[in-house]
């Protein structure tokens, strides 16, 4: 077009929305370069570190990915190596998180609202809220218990460990990363209850009962009087596919569905893949094994990949910073994969407290309350007094949630309980044989593990970890009644009675968040399983394949084919069909649409954003009936509880939430409201997934106004879905937005495990935004790529740090 024929410029308010958009925009892009530039400039890289109690000199050699291999004379010497590598890399991230764990986030920042950096399963309040929440957790009393649980030999190596942590510390003060130095921060030492508190918050993110027990309260008092209702809604454990008569404990979930509405109470669920094959089924005649954990995904990652050498410690794979062990990975002679098992973990109870708060009724007398104050410190301001109350249960979790009414609630986790958490991870790591695997597992507690292993010898198993509550009778999905001892937790599954297998040659076992028992085992284990659609596409793409390599792992792990999409399909779009065709031909494309969707989940595929949001406004439409809007959306907020009650509502003749005359109408509906909303973003009923579903990495300071866009990458196009192999998890309610998916990638042929062992995370090794490393790893973690996993070579050092005695 000719500049005489070009329109005259736009002077309406779009235009000046546009050139806001655009001067923010070149704001934000002069900002991040300036704080990369600061971060580079600034960003410690000692060649030697003095560390105290050092037995011996060690050598530490960073390869091109940043990946340090640690070779130590003693494993002391190891874990020191592993905590300086730590705390150069990664500092911020675990003074950041042992803060938001120990109930001390308003401390670090000040009293501000969580915003989308919210801490699970807050999406609303302040800091404060956080910090209150966290301490009702008591997470530091429970990692206290740990640490008193611990031999005297693991108290050394933890201790090691923090001598690392702290000579840099020390050594760079608040130079220690570029966070510190903007919150004008001089960072604390770190100590062995660090250690066991960062545990802890991973035993807390992936339990789920404290998470949903409220939300299903909630539904429980609002569905009060529709008791079919109310069954079809709560989680059913394996085999229990009947309706059953459910008694709630009424006044214990009055109000609290308003204090819901007022924290936002979210639950994303992280699950996982893991899997192992007999070595009659794959090429090497050696037994082959996969692990991916699905976890919240941000800056920077929750793993810190390492090889580890010293005295009789010798693994690589994902570390933890703030931990010394490797949690996931291999020796030279066994590689080891976990998933969550998905454990009911939790109970709450409905309990009677006596008008000063101080005392509740137990077996039909009062009992004295454990009352304690505590000053929840606010930078800049006064401290905030909060008042947690604790029964012989556990803590009062209905403390942390202002405008609760009705009887508090306590709350008791598996996680509260003393363990010996740290021995399992340290024994891995000197795991030679099946037997060594076995013995590692001996008296871990939280959170409950499927632990699948293979050895150069051949053998390869399956082991559920874990402490699992022996409860009494009664639903235990709602609160039990706190009035009386007899609903008290009986003890614990035995370990030995928990599953456990060696999978012959020509074996196959599958882990992926669903149940490992069926209707006949003789206790309760849970009923907040993940669907099984991922274990049964994994399976499908395995069973009866002979010749497996650790490539063909590798494309299972990044399948992206949906058999929910399918189920969907088939379950609530078909029956429907016609009556829509009939009584709603505007909206026969969109029908035709999602009917000749399939269950590829593919970044380019067209038909799964149709899908996926005609599910979320249909899941809104049929339990906003007799569900208040606000708590359906923290139901779905509970990650895929929502899944099977939508799938019973269209298959049931009998469903009180859907009958079939209506059917076709609320899923009509659902479909106009799903193409206004793509309409509303810009897109039409064939737009590709990738266009939707994409991934945000952020960092805890990406909300700060201008600085934050130098710590955020993305948005990326990504494929797959809550159900798909390769997981691309949303929140419910919130779609299509990626938070969850595969944090650390490994395969391994245990013919060969040094030349064919690779593993993978994404964003990178560094939490220095300037560091190459913060990101150069996303790029091939998208693609599928793999990193080699060394333990017995070591590669090329690009960078070296020599620790020495003090």
């Amino acid at each position: 077009m000719s500049r005489a024929s070009s329109p005259p410029p736009r002077r309406g308010p779009d235009a000046r929305d546009g050139a806001r958009g655009a001067l923010r925009r070149g704001l934000e892009a002069v900002a991040a370069a300036a704080v990369r530039a600061w971060s580079r400039a600034s960003r410690p890289r000692p060649r030697a570190l003095r560390v105290p109690g050092l037995c011996a000199g060690t050598t530490v050699a960073f390869d091109a990915h940043g990946v340090p291999h640690v070779r130590a004379a003693t494993e002391a010497d190891a874990f020191r190596a592993v905590g300086a590598c730590h705390a150069l890399d990664r500092f911020f991230q675990m003074d950041a998180l042992r803060h938001v764990l120990s109930g001390r986030l308003a401390e670090l920042v000040g009293e501000h609202p969580l915003g989308a950096r919210a801490v699970p399963p807050l999406s609303r309040g302040t800091t404060v809220d956080a910090d209150r929440l966290m301490r009702c957790l008591d997470l530091v009393r429970s990692a206290q218990r740990v640490l008193d649980a611990a031999t005297e030999e693991e108290r050394r190596l933890v201790g090691a460990y923090c001598d690392g942590v702290n000579a840099v510390v020390a050594r760079l003060g608040p130079r220690t990363s570029l966070e510190h130095a903007l919150l004008r921060q001089r960072p604390a030492p770190w100590t062995p209850l660090d250690v066991c508190l960062v545990g802890k918050g991973m035993a807390l993110g992936l339990s789920f009962k404290w998470r949903s027990g409220p939300v299903l309260a909630a539904m429980a008092a609002a569905l009060d009087g529709k008791p079919d209702h109310l069954a079809a809604v709560l989680p059913r454990a394996p085999g229990d596919d009947e309706a059953r008569h459910v008694r709630v404990e009424k006044a214990a979930a009055a109000g609290v569905a308003h204090a819901l509405t007022f924290l936002g109470w979210e639950a994303p669920l992280a699950g996982s893949n893991a899997w192992v094959v007999g070595g009659g089924r794959s090429a090497s005649g050696m037994p082959l094994l996969s692990n991916d954990p699905h976890l919240e995904l941000s800056l920077p990652p929750i793993w810190y990949l390492a090889s580890v050498v010293g005295g009789g410690y010798a693994a690589v794979g994902a570390t933890l910073p703030g931990a010394p062990a490797v949690v996931l990975g291999r020796t030279p002679s066994v590689a080891w994969g976990v998933t969550n098992a998905m454990l009911d973990d939790g109970d709450l109870w409905a309990e009677e407290v006596d008008g000063t708060g101080t005392r509740h009724r137990v077996d039909g007398a009062w009992r004295d309350l454990e009352v304690e104050t505590q000053a929840i410190a606010r930078r800049g301001k006064a401290p905030v007094m909060f008042r947690l109350r604790r029964t012989h249960r556990g803590p009062l979790l209905t403390d942390a949630m202002p405008g609760a009414q009705g009887r508090p609630l306590s709350l008791r986790l598996t996680l509260h309980e003393s363990a010996r958490d740290l021995t399992t991870f340290l024994r891995l790591g000197r795991a030679r044989t099946a037997a060594d695997v076995e013995a590692a597992a001996e008296g871990y507690g939280s959170p409950g593990q499927n632990l699948v292993w293979a050895t150069t010898e051949g053998r390869a198993g399956y082991r559920l970890m874990g402490w699992v509550p022996v409860r009494a009778g009664g639903e235990p999905a709602l609160p039990r009644d706190g009035t009386t001892t007899a609903s008290d937790w009986k003890g614990f599954v035995p370990a030995d009675a928990l599953p456990h297998v060696e999978t012959g040659r020509d074996g196959l076992v599958v882990t992926a968040n669903h149940p490992h028992f069926g209707s006949d085992a003789p206790y309760y284990v849970s009923n907040l399983y993940e669907p099984s659609w991922r274990a049964r596409r994994i399976r499908a793409l395995l069973e009866g394949r002979r010749g497996l390599r650790p490539d063909d792992l590798l494309a299972v792990q990044r399948d992206t084919w949906s058999l929910a999409a399918e189920a969907f399909r088939r379950t609530v779009v078909l029956p429907c069909a016609d009556a829509i065709r009939a009584t709603r031909p505007p909206a026969v494309p969109m029908l035709d649409r999602l009917l000749a969707t399939t269950g590829d989940e593919g970044v380019d595929a067209v038909g799964p954003a149709l899908l996926h949001f005609v599910y979320e406004h249909l899941v809104r439409r049929v339990f906003a009936a007799h569900l208040p809007p606000e708590l359906v959306e923290r139901w779905m907020g509970c990650v895929n509880l929502v899944d099977a009650p939508l799938l019973r509502a269209f298959s049931d003749p009998a469903s009180p939430w859907a009958r079939p005359a209506v059917r076709a109408t609320l899923l009509g509906e659902a479909m106009e409201a799903a193409a206004k909303d793509l309409a509303a973003r810009g897109h039409g009923i064939d737009v590709a997934w990738g266009d939707v579903h994409r991934l945000t990495l952020r960092h805890p300071l990406s909300a700060v106004p201008l600085l934050g866009a130098a710590f955020t990458r993305g948005p990326y196009r990504m494929p797959g879905g809550p159900f798909t192999p390769s997981a691309g998890q949303y929140l419910h309610g919130r779609p299509a937005a990626m938070i969850v998916g595969a944090s650390f990638r490994q395969v391994v042929d245990l013919a060969d495990p040094e030349g064919t062992a690779r593993m993978m995370i994404f964003g990178g090794q560094s939490g220095h935004v300037g560091s190459r490393h913060y990101d150069d790893l996303t790029e091939p973690w998208r693609a599928g790529a793999t990193l080699p996993s060394r333990l017995t070579t070591t590669p090329t050092a690009v960078r070296r740090l020599r620790l020495v005695a003090l």
